[in-house]
This record gives C-alpha cells, sequence and structure tokens, in this order.
C-alpha cells in the first residue's frame, strides 16, 4: 500500500510540473523552411535544418557582391493549450557557433499572425563564440542561448493558434564569417510571482551621466538598481529604490570609468524578481581642461620650460629619459604630422606650421605602457602659480589611456596629475587640443613630468600624439639651456652647440660616458657657445650636460644628450728603414684570381662564403649596400 501510494504521488508531481509546450525541433525536419536571399552553393549553404541536424551558413564562402539573409521557419505550433495553461511564457533555446564581424547577427523571431509580421524575439546575437572557426562553422565549440521569455498573455486565439518562429542570419549587407546552429526546442512556462525585468539596456550620457532603461517584467512599478564598477558582481544587498525605467538617470560618476548595471523589480507582497544584469557601459572623459595661464603679483609670466621636439625625425628630445624614442611597435617616436598610419595620428601639426611632434607607434596592437620624462624642471624659486600645458591629438579606433604625472624624481613615482581614456579628434585632420594643468602644488621642487601612454590593444590604430609642452610660472630664473646639439664629431673631439635662454654668457658643461647620469659636482667652466670638448676617446659613447651661469645663480642642469667618437682613422703604411741596402717584400697575397678558392697555406674558420666566414670574391660580388 506504501509502495503503490508513492507511485501515485511521483506520477501526481511530474503532472503538475510538466510543461505544456516542450516541443524540439528534431531537425532534421522537413516540416522546417527555409526562406530568405542567400547564395544557395554548398560552399555557403554549409548545413540545411531540412536534410541534417544543423542550420549553418558560410557568407564568407557566399563572394563579394552577396547580401545574404537566411531564415530557418518552423512549422505552426498551437499555444492555446499553455495560455490556458496558464503556461504564458515562452523560452527558445539553442546551441550556436557565431564568428561575428560587426554588422551582422543571428537571433530569433516569432510570427504574429493577425499583423502579418515577424517580430524580434529578445535582442539579436552579436558577439563571437569562443575561438569560432572561419569555416566549417559547425566544428566550433558551441554555446547555449536561452531567448527572453516571450509573453504570450495578451496572445488573440489567432495569435496563439497561428505562432511559428524562425531563426536567422543577416550579413547586414556587408561581408561576413557565418554561423551554426544546433536544433532548438521551444518550452512554455508559468511566469514566477515577480518576473523578471527585460530589455536592460544602458547607454552613456555624459562624463558623469548614464541613461538607464528595462522593460516590465510584470505588472510592478518599482525596481532596485545598482550602478557600479564593473566587475564588481552581481549585489548581495538592496539596491537603490526607483519608480523610473525609461529612463533611470544615473548621476554622480566618474569620468572614464566602467561601470556595470543589475535591476530587480519589487513585487511588493510577491517580493523580489531575480537580479538582471551585468550591462556595461563607460562613461566619457572630461573635456580637456584648456589652459589659463598664471597671474604673477609682480611682472610678467615666464615659460621656464619649453620641448617642441625639434625639426629632425627619429632624433632622441634633448635630457628626455624613458622608455625610448626609436618608434617601435609600442614605444614613442619623433616624427612628423601625416608621417602615421592610416587611420590614426595627425596630419596637421599643432599650429599649421612644419614640425615634429611626440607619437606613440601602435602598429602592432600594443599595449605595452611607453614613458617619455622630461629633464629637470625648476621650481624651486618659482612664486605665486605654475602650469602645465602641452598640445595633444588622440584620433583613432584603438586609442588607449595617457597619464601625465609629476615626481621630484627622474625615476618617480609619478603622481598623476591627468588622465585621458581613448579618442578625441575624429579625424587625422582635425586640429590639435590643448591642455592646461595646475602644478601649484610643485612650488619650490624641481619637478620632472611624464608622458605614460599604452594603446587599448585591439588594433594598430592608437597613435596618442604630444606635442608643445610647456611650464609657465612667476619668478626670476636662470632658465636651463635648450636645443643641445653635437655635430662635427671626430674620433677624439665634438662641437657642442646649445641655445641661451637668459642672455647668459657663462656656463658649466660636462661630457662623460653615457649613462653616468646627472651631474652631482660642477663642471668645467666655458664662456663660448659653440664649445669644442677635446681629447675623447674614439668610438666612444657620451652623454653631454650644460647648465647657466646667470651671475646671480645657476640653472638646473640640461641634458643628456648622447653622441658616438668616430673610429681612429686606420693608420697608413710608413714603410721601413733599411741601414743599409733596400727593403724586400718577403710575403705578398694577392688572392688569386679565381672566387671560392682557398688562398695557399692560409688556415682559419674556412674560406666557404658561408653565413659568417670568409669568401674569395671578386668586385660587385656581394649584397647590396654592403
Amino acid at each position: 500500500m506504501k509502495k503503490t501510494t508513492l507511485i501515485i504521488l511521483l506520477l501526481f508531481s511530474i503532472i503538475i510540473q510538466a510543461q505544456v509546450i516542450n516541443e524540439p525541433a528534431n531537425w532534421p525536419n522537413t516540416n522546417w523552411l527555409v526562406t530568405g536571399t542567400y547564395n544557395t552553393d554548398p560552399a555557403a549553404f554549409e548545413a540545411d535544418p531540412t536534410l541534417t541536424a544543423n542550420f549553418s551558413f558560410d557568407d564568407d564562402d557566399s563572394g563579394n557582391g552577396n547580401t545574404d539573409a537566411i531564415q530557418a521557419e518552423s512549422p505552426v505550433i498551437d499555444l492555446t493549450a499553455a495560455s490556458t495553461a496558464g503556461e504564458t511564457w515562452l523560452f527558445v533555446d539553442f546551441d550556436y557557433v557565431f564568428n561575428w564581424i560587426g554588422a551582422d547577427s543571428i537571433g530569433a523571431e516569432y510570427w504574429d499572425a493577425d499583423a502579418g509580421t515577424w517580430n524580434p524575439w529578445g535582442p539579436p546575437i552579436q558577439a563571437d563564440t569562443a575561438a569560432s572557426p572561419t569555416d566549417n562553422f559547425c566544428t566550433g565549440t558551441t554555446e547555449a542561448y536561452t531567448s527572453e521569455q516571450l509573453n504570450i498573455a495578451g496572445f488573440t486565439s489567432s495569435q496563439l493558434s497561428g505562432f511559428k518562429y524562425r531563426l536567422f542570419y543577416d550579413d547586414g549587407g556587408i561581408w561576413g564569417w557565418g554561423f551554426c546552429m544546433n536544433s532548438p526546442t521551444v518550452t512554455s512556462q508559468a511566469p514566477p510571482t515577480c518576473p523578471d525585468i527585460t530589455g536592460l539596456a544602458a547607454v552613456t550620457t555624459g562624463d558623469s551621466t548614464a541613461d538607464v532603461t528595462w522593460n516590465i517584467g510584470g505588472s510592478e512599478t518599482e525596481w532596485q538598481i545598482w550602478v557600479q564598477p564593473a566587475g564588481t558582481g552581481t549585489p548581495t544587498t538592496d539596491g537603490v529604490v526607483t519608480t523610473l525605467n525609461a529612463p533611470y538617470p544615473a548621476t554622480g560618476l566618474t569620468p572614464s570609468t566602467a561601470y556595470e548595471v543589475y535591476v530587480r523589480a519589487n513585487c511588493g507582497a510577491d517580493g523580489f524578481s531575480n537580479w538582471i544584469g551585468p550591462i556595461n557601459f563607460t562613461t566619457f572623459n572630461t573635456p580637456p581642461p584648456a589652459p589659463v595661464g598664471v597671474t604673477c603679483a609682480s611682472g610678467a609670466s615666464t615659460f621656464l620650460f619649453t620641448e617642441d621636439f625639434g625639426t629632425d625625425t627619429n632624433t632622441n628630445p634633448a635630457g628626455w629619459t624613458g622608455t625610448g624614442f626609436d618608434g617601435s611597435n609600442g614605444n614613442w617616436d619623433i616624427t612628423a604630422e601625416n608621417g602615421n598610419s592610416g587611420g590614426t595620428g595627425p596630419n596637421v601639426t599643432w599650429d599649421t606650421n612644419p614640425g615634429m611632434h611626440l607619437e606613440y607607434e601602435a602598429s602592432g596592437n600594443s599595449t605595452a605602457i611607453a614613458s617619455a620624462i622630461s629633464p629637470a624642471i625648476d621650481l624651486s624659486t618659482a612664486v605665486d602659480g605654475a602650469e602645465l600645458s602641452f598640445w595633444m591629438h588622440a584620433f583613432g579606433d584603438n586609442m588607449g589611456t595617457l597619464n601625465v604625472g609629476v615626481s621630484t624624481s627622474q625615476t618617480g613615482p609619478f603622481t598623476p596629475e591627468y588622465t585621458w581614456v581613448g579618442d578625441y579628434q575624429t579625424t587625422a585632420d582635425e586640429a590639435w587640443v590643448p591642455i592646461g594643468i595646475n602644478l601649484d602644488a610643485y612650488l619650490g621642487q624641481v619637478i620632472y613630468v611624464e608622458f605614460s601612454y599604452g594603446g587599448e590593444g585591439s588594433g594598430f590604430e592608437g597613435d596618442m600624439s604630444i606635442d608643445q609642452v610647456r611650464v609657465e610660472t612667476c619668478g626670476n630664473f636662470c632658465v636651463a639651456p635648450t636645443g643641445i646639439i653635437v655635430d662635427t664629431i671626430t674620433d677624439t673631439s665634438a662641437n657642442i652647440s646649445w641655445t641661451a635662454n637668459n642672455a647668459e654668457t657663462a656656463w658649466e658643461i660636462v661630457v662623460q660616458p653615457a649613462g653616468t647620469g646627472t651631474p652631482t659636482g660642477p663642471g668645467t667652466a666655458i664662456t663660448t657657445n659653440p664649445y669644442t670638448a677635446m681629447s675623447l676617446t674614439a668610438s666612444t659613447v657620451y652623454e653631454v650636460y650644460i647648465l647657466a651661469d646667470c651671475g646671480n645663480g645657476m640653472s638646473v642642469w640640461a641634458g643628456p644628450v648622447n653622441f658616438t667618437t668616430l673610429n681612429t682613422p686606420p693608420p697608413a703604411p710608413v714603410g721601413v728603414t733599411c741601414a743599409s741596402g733596400t727593403s724586400t717584400f718577403v710575403f705578398t697575397e694577392d688572392f688569386g684570381t679565381d672566387t671560392n678558392t682557398d688562398p695557399a697555406g692560409w688556415t682559419g674558420t674556412g674560406f666557404d662564403g658561408s653565413n659568417g666566414n670568409w669568401d674569395i670574391t671578386a668586385e660587385n660580388g656581394n649584397s647590396g649596400g654592403t
């Protein structure tokens, strides 16, 4: 008796929980239809659900010039019984593979028998599956998809009895890769006592604001919302209570910051729905602050430091350090306008006059952080105020993050004083933007400014550009020399010239092995500009530092500027002088007249002309350029 009762209870439980609609498509299924405008070539139409267990299309193999929109359409499914049973929520589930390009999409639609139209069943899928292939899409790793609930509570009898749905692919009128879908299943269920909201979306509206919208899940009129830093995760506490959903205005946010949104419905006595989210968005940058200059209590302000990056490409700016200026991928470069990759960087200069600027090279999807650190900027006697100004050009779809920092040490750490994320200009021809940063906190100190930048990594269009870096302040100064140039270099000497910024006629100079660093003692006192450094060692890398002697004080050291002395010229033969008679050539080797022949009696590593070895060859028998 007990056993019989248990069986009856189990059967009753199964009946109560059974879904009225649980309809697998059971592909291949000849009751389905394939519709649309598409290339029927089997290379493109990889899987027909009326003949195979999958629905797949290869838009790449369809070829250029074809616009493809293809649908797999179900037979009619009568929903009347589900509606009568109170199962007014409908879902479609399937596994899929999708290599998404950008304009193409896949998804589900349902048929409105009264209006005679196909309608979206939730938003389209516009994202790649993991490691999606570029051909034979049904061999890829699938991901599961469950649609948003389709609420059929308000359907008419004809909409219920005439219901059908379709799965679609639309290439958006451009070239795409393709997709594969496995056989879908449609199910019905009774809605929960407090249904989840649907259609959650967020749109950035400013540097500190965004609009969040969603559709009600049932008849509720109140919700809770969390707008929090991206990655925080599903909320564990109550959110902000709101009665607004079209839209909910999120305010007081931080500029240039990634956020995520979660929302749940408050159904009163029926409790809360599930938290729905995350939906992500990023606030805009605060518009760059323009330079405002400084106001001096007496006298006029002075530009204590100016860097325009010269007139020669690929030349290290004097005194600047950091990761380098060789223009390699992920590093800074000194270049002219219109010298960048297409789709990024400036085609114009900051002041429309020819010149060089500092530019990040993002040719290889780089995220490497490049650092450019200024020479010392002496604010030790500055008063009233100080401002850093520079011009920025940030054009490209893959612009990363620029950080401008200040330190009292050339090696840091640098305190962030300004950050810019992403692009600003919309074309390469758009004018540069001036930016001003207050430096009042650094009065009385010697500082260094760092421009630190890395591309965002998804493409090569991330060339950040900087020019006309200046520091303005008040006071009486002995400004360091600028524009240090080393030329007329020999094996033992070099000519050094510079720009004097105070009308001074005395300086101190240090010429020392490269890498020695900023001098800690006095240099050689000089009164000539240019100056010739003598008694240098051949084939040696040197660095130059110069400071100005203004009579009433010294500037900071300007430098380093590096140069390399030449090799000592080869010594010419001078012959020998014999005490009696004449000299004799006791050995002569002219390497003969035949190529690739070992010279008689010579030994060593060989003469076969292989890479890294000697060869016996004629003139003009070598590679170009050597």
